[in-house]
C-alpha cells in the first residue's frame, strides 16, 4: 500500500488516511470484537489532520470512502459519486478499498468542519443504481475530538538506520482521552489495530538497503448523536456498519471518525539485516553454518530453525543453502 520514498508528496497523505481506512476494512479484530463485516456495503466518512512531507507540515484533510460488499456484478464497474460540502465527487476505484475520495488540505479546523458539515448523497450507477443520504452535523465538532499527528517518530524523517530498529512513537498532544484504536505501519507492513497506550511496534523484519516509509494513525469515533443512518431514496441498496462499532452507532452506517496521522520516510543501510542461514554470524552462510544446523537437527534451536515452524529440517536445510557462500 505505501511506496517507499524520501520525497515530499500529496500522495503520502492520501496513501496514510487509506491506511487507516484499509485497517478498520481489512482487520481480523478490532478491540476483540470479530470482523463479520465481509460483503457488507459500508460508508465511511473520516477527517483528520496529520502528515509529514519531509518536514513537519501539519495539514487537515476530510473525506469519504464507499465499499461495495455485495453489490450485484463486479464493483469497480459501478460509477459512484458523492455529494457533500456543496460539491460532487466522481470516487476513484482503490482495490480492497472499494470507492474513496479525499479532499483538502484545510486551513483551519473550523474551515474543515464547514465543509464536512450537512447532507451527503451517495449515487451508484451500475448493475444495480441507487441514492442514498445520511446528515452529519460536523459544526457541532470540537478540537477536542480530533487527534493532532502523533510525535517523535522513530525512525525519524531524513533518518539513515540499520535496518533493524523498531517503530517508535509519542501519542498526539490534543485528542479524545481513549483511541478507538492505534494502527502502524512500516512500508507494506500491518500492525494490525494497537490497543489504547501503545507507543512502540516491531515488525521482527529487517528493512533492507534502501528508502522505506513509517507512519502511525490514532483513529477517533465521532459521536453518534452528530450523525443519522443512511437512508436509501431511490434503487435498491442495504447499507451496514462495521461489526466492532459500539452498539449505540446506527447499524445502518454511516462509520464517521477522526483521524490524526504522522509519516516519516528514511533511509537504511541494511547493515543489521542477518543473512538467513549466517548461524555463526561470521557474515557468510558456509560449511560451519551447516555443520551447526545438522547438530541441531530435529530439534526446536531458535537459532537454526530458520523457517520459524518450530522444528529444524529440510525446509531449513534449503533456506541455509540458499544463500550458500
Amino acid at each position: 500500500m505505501r511506496t517507499p520514498s524520501m520525497h515530499c508528496s500529496s500522495s503520502i497523505a492520501r496513501l496514510s488516511i487509506l491506511a487507516a481506512v484499509a485497517a478498520m476494512t481489512t482487520s481480523e479484530t478490532a478491540l476483540a470484537a470479530p470482523r463479520g463485516d465481509a460483503g457488507k456495503n459500508i460508508v465511511t466518512v473520516f477527517y483528520g489532520e496529520a502528515f509529514v512531507y519531509g518536514k513537519n507540515v501539519n495539514s487537515l484533510f476530510g473525506g469519504v470512502s464507499v465499499r461495495l460488499g455485495d453489490y450485484p456484478g463486479d464493483p469497480s464497474l459501478a460509477v459512484v459519486t458523492a455529494t457533500f460540502g456543496g460539491k460532487t465527487y466522481p470516487l476513484e476505484w482503490l482495490p480492497d478499498l472499494a470507492e474513496f475520495d479525499l479532499t483538502g488540505p484545510f486551513n483551519s479546523i473550523s474551515e474543515l468542519k464547514t465543509f464536512m458539515n450537512g447532507t451527503y448523497v451517495i449515487d451508484i450507477v451500475g448493475a444495480s443504481s441507487s441514492t442514498s443520504t445520511f446528515n452529519f452535523n460536523a459544526s457541532a465538532l470540537t478540537s477536542s475530538m480530533i487527534y493532532s499527528q502523533p510525535r517523535s517518530l522513530t525512525p525519524a524523517n531524513g533518518a539513515t538506520v540499520t535496518g533493524d530498529e523498531p517503530c517508535t512513537w509519542i501519542k498526539p498532544s490534543r485528542g479524545p482521552a481513549t483511541p478507538f484504536f492505534i494502527a502502524c505501519y512500516r512500508d507494506d507492513l500491518d500492525s494490525g489495530l494497537l490497543p489504547s497506550g501503545t507507543t512502540t511496534w516491531n515488525p521482527g523484519v529487517c528493512m533492507e538497503a534502501g528508502g522505506h516509509s513509517m507512519s502511525v494513525d490514532y483513529v477517533a469515533l465521532t459521536p453518534t448523536n452528530l450523525y443519522t443512518p443512511i437512508t436509501v431514496t431511490s434503487g435498491s441498496i442495504v447499507w451496514s456498519n462495521y461489526a466492532f462499532m459500539p452498539a449505540t452507532a446506527p447499524a445502518t452506517g454511516p462509520a464517521v471518525v477522526t483521524l490524526g496521522s504522522a509519516i516519516s520516510n528514511f533511509l537504511s543501510t541494511g547493515s543489521a539485516c542477518a543473512i538467513v542461514g549466517d548461524l555463526d554470524g561470521d557474515g557468510s552462510v558456509g560449511a560451519a553454518d551447516l555443520s551447526l544446523l545438522l547438530v541441531a537437527w530435529g530439534t526446536a534451536s531458535k537459532t537454526a530453525d530458520l523457517d520459524g515452524d518450530g522444528d529444524v529440517g529440510a525446509s531449513d536445510l534449503s533456506l541455509l543453502l540458499v544463500n550458500w557462500g
